[in-house]
């Protein structure tokens, strides 16, 4: 999960709403969980990477002994390609972690006052102004995600021991970048159970960035796909399609799933739902985002920091903030489906958070008119970090995420074999 932006939380401990989540095989939180193992021993699944490649190999092969075909839309993609980049603090050359800047809008490097940022939550104290066009300085591990919304000119992340030795009243940063833009090439893959004509969309990425990504996001794959193997066994009990879809490129800015929703906009009137599965191995609340990042309707419908290419024309770079782009009303989650989804939290005899702004890729869907919702699991919060690895997975978890969405997905169909979708 890439960016987690303008969240509003609504904390609810469970109580009985007489329903029970469906049953899955004994077997599902095994086989899920050897899925992220192996997915998360390729190593970082950057797009373009050895990892991505082997990743792609291992979807399709699961679904070939479903006996499931597979189609794969290959997409490009502009990126900035750094040969090395100087830091300067205080006119120091210092050793740093990751740098994140706009190479679009600062190809020759850019400085600015620095602002200190050393903590792994929170952000309620933080003058926006104080960040606001500043350089952010944050440790490694620091949860750097939220600042975006203050616009700072720059973050570099440092290690913990370069961020001891930081003089903390360092006033000046300098970034120095070294690199071009080029293109790439990333995949979308997806299979479908049947070919009736209203169909229902599950999907994860399967990209990683800075680390193994057991948790973000190969157990939100391990999970779709074991539902496949199930739903496959259930496809005559469904009046709709279940397609299965996997995304590149998220972590560069849910670029996988704008290239899907986009190609396949002419769908919308057929898909029922989008329903995202991103980061669902570990043991917190579950998150849940139940508007599909958009507002009831009559409210405005505003993704205040969507990525998108405004400086340069046709490329799609990983980190920009934009101007406002207005959700389409269609995209809007109708309140059946909302109950439904309440319905099933409430039943899962686990602690969980409806929330509004989470970035994962049904932000892409809602943007391009699909209603769309979403699904995680809140933890140690080791995303985007060498951390990330099979230690941070609950076999558990796992299970729990897939009753919650087959149970979602079989009360639409019997709602659509008793009412006109």
């Amino acid at each position: 999960m890439r960016y987690v932006l303008f969240v509003v939380l609504i904390v609810s401990f469970t109580h009985s709403w007489g329903q029970e989540l469906v049953s899955l095989p004994i077997e599902f939180k095994e086989i899920a969980y050897s899925h992220v193992s192996h997915l998360a021993s390729f190593g970082t699944r950057n797009a373009t990477s050895k990892g991505e490649t082997e990743t792609i190999r291992y979807i399709q092969d699961y679904f070939a002994s479903l006996d499931l075909s597979t189609n794969i839309d290959t997409f490009e993609f502009q990126g900035y390609v750094a040969k090395d980049i100087q830091v300067l603090i205080d006119n120091r050359p210092i050793h740093f972690k990751t740098v994140f800047f706009n190479p679009y809008k600062d190809p020759d490097g850019l400085s600015g006052a620095v602002y200190l940022f050393n903590r792994t939550s929170g952000y309620k104290s933080i003058a926006p102004d104080s960040i606001s066009n500043h350089i952010v300085i944050a440790r490694e591990r620091a949860d750097v995600y939220g600042l975006y919304k203050y616009k700072p000119k720059a973050i570099v992340i440092l290690g913990d021991a370069d961020m001891a030795l930081l003089d903390q009243k360092a006033q000046s940063c300098v970034i120095k970048p070294n690199g071009k833009v080029n293109t790439y090439k990333s995949y979308n893959i997806y299979s479908s159970l049947n070919h009736q004509e209203k169909e229902v969309l599950i999907g994860a990425h399967w990209d990683s960035f800075n680390g193994p990504g057991a948790d973000d996001n190969a157990s939100g794959v391990s999970v779709v796909l074991e539902l496949a193997r199930y739903f496959k066994q259930e496809k005559d009990n469904l009046p709709f399609n279940i397609k299965f879809v996997f995304f590149g490129a998220e972590e560069l800015g849910l670029l996988g799933s704008q290239a899907y929703s986009q190609k396949h906009i002419s769908d919308t009137s057929s898909v029922i739902y989008y329903f995202n599965v991103d980061c669902v191995g570990d043991t917190g609340s579950i998150l849940a985002d139940v508007n599909g990042g958009v507002t009831y309707k009559g409210q405005p419908a505003i993704y205040p920091v969507q990525l998108a290419a405004t400086d340069l024309v046709n490329v799609k770079r990983p980190w920009h903030l934009s101007t406002e782009l207005a959700y389409p009303e269609e995209s809007n989650m109708p309140p059946w489906l909302q109950t439904i989804i309440t319905q099933a939290l409430e039943s899962s005899d686990h602690k969980y958070s409806k929330l509004n702004g989470i970035g994962s890729d049904h932000r892409s869907f809602a943007l391009n008119g699909f209603v769309a919702a979403h699904l995680g699991m809140d933890g140690k919060n080791v995303q985007h970090c060498p951390e990330d690895t099979m230690g941070q997975v609950n076999k558990n978890s796992l299970e729990l995420a897939g009753r919650i969405v087959a149970t979602v997905v079989m009360k639409t169909a019997e709602r659509q074999k008793n009412t006109d979708l």
